[in-house]
């Protein structure tokens, strides 16, 4: 599983948005570990916690954004992320119940969500709150 690398495409323009993004791929790097596989299951458990309650706090953060500025697509935004909050947490139950598997479909799973969420609904998003600062000036 590839990690992210954090790059310009990645960016929404909108820097509190693109700052949380960043500290978001580190956790889902630090999720993967050393790169020799070393990590015990207590480290991942407690990575994964830390990215799944920042995604979580993340998500709160751009809604608030989003209903701030009248945000035009505003419930279709908040029921992806809805959408990716429960999968989420019934695969991080699943983990913590034992299921070691879980990892294996967790991480592929979040780094697919994570890219193809930023470059499109958030892409949106940042264009969207970009223009709203340009019209304020």
């Amino acid at each position: 599983m590839p990690r992210i690398t954090w790059c310009d495409a990645l960016s929404v323009g909108f820097p509190a948005i693109d700052n949380d993004h960043k500290k978001l791929i580190k956790l889902f790097n630090d999720a993967h570990g050393p790169a020799d596989g070393s990590i015990s299951r207590e480290s991942v458990e407690k990575v994964l916690t830390e990215l799944i309650d920042y995604t979580y706090w993340h998500f709160t953060h751009e809604e608030n954004l989003m209903e701030e500025h009248d945000y035009d697509n505003i419930q279709a935004h908040k029921l992806q992320h809805r959408e990716l909050a429960g999968n989420v947490r019934e695969l991080h139950t699943q983990f913590v119940a034992g299921d070691e598997m879980v990892v294996d479909v967790l991480l592929p799973f979040l780094r697919n969500w994570l890219v193809n969420h930023i470059l499109g609904p958030d892409k949106r998003l940042g264009d969207f709150l970009t223009g709203y600062r340009r019209r304020e000036l």
